[in-house]
């Protein structure tokens, strides 16, 4: 019994060391693989240094370029032009002439015959009856325009007072007041149409509507009509 029990111990010994041997074993082969295997590999290359380039304290300034001489630009001569302006003279627009034919004749004098002796720095009414001895048809736009004479007598146009037809006639009336000096006085009238034709008496409607008066040398003289 103590036999068998010590041939046990013996193998079982044996048994254990055996393991270990081949565990031994079997942990140096692949550390021997692992050491190979490493030899094998190409070795890595060594870190790349990085160039750091230091500038110097002083930059290099750049030398400054030559100038070319430029070319001299020779300038021209000035011409200077005097313009004269001329001052605009401005044209009266042209009167439209009419269809019809304007022809005045003077009817009658109602007032102050050509010629009367009248008072000096006086106030006076001059009536007229004009005949329309043409075609044309005389409006209220037509009126009655001093032409020429004395100054006394100047005063703005006279619309007449209503339609004239043709063979028909019209009262017109100016007044006036008479100057102090004693001496003839004359004024010329015509007719102005709507269009602005200016026309009068006669045959070729170009004769003035007049009127004449004269002032006494003697104030004290009694006025005629």
């Amino acid at each position: 019994m103590k036999k068998n029990i010590l041939f046990y111990l013996i193998t079982f010994i044996f048994l254990t060391f055996f393991i270990s041997s081949c565990a031994e074993f079997n942990r140096l082969a692949i550390l021997s693989d692992l050491i190979s295997n490493a030899d094998a590999e190409e070795p890595l290359p060594p870190p790349t240094e990085e160039l750091v380039v230091i500038p110097s304290s002083t930059p290099t300034q750049p030398e400054p370029p030559t100038p070319t001489a430029q070319p001299t630009d020779t300038l021209a001569p000035t011409v200077t032009f005097t313009v004269e302006i001329q001052p605009t003279i401005e044209t009266p627009p042209t009167p439209v002439q009419p269809t019809c034919t304007n022809v005045a004749e003077v009817d009658r004098h109602l007032s102050i015959n050509d010629g009367a002796l009248l008072q000096p720095n006086t106030l006076y009414a001059k009536v007229w009856r004009l005949k329309n001895i043409g075609t044309c048809v005389w409006n209220t736009n037509y009126a009655l325009t001093f032409v020429s004479g004395d100054n006394s007598l100047a005063q703005p146009d006279i619309p007449l007072s209503n339609e004239v037809q043709p063979e028909q006639t019209v009262e017109v009336r100016i007044n006036f007041e008479t100057p102090g000096q004693g001496e003839l006085i004359i004024g010329n009238w015509m007719l102005k149409s709507d269009t602005g034709v200016v026309f009068g008496a006669g045959s070729f409607a170009d004769q003035p509507i007049s009127m004449s008066y004269t002032l006494p040398y003697d104030p004290g003289l009694p006025p005629s009509c």
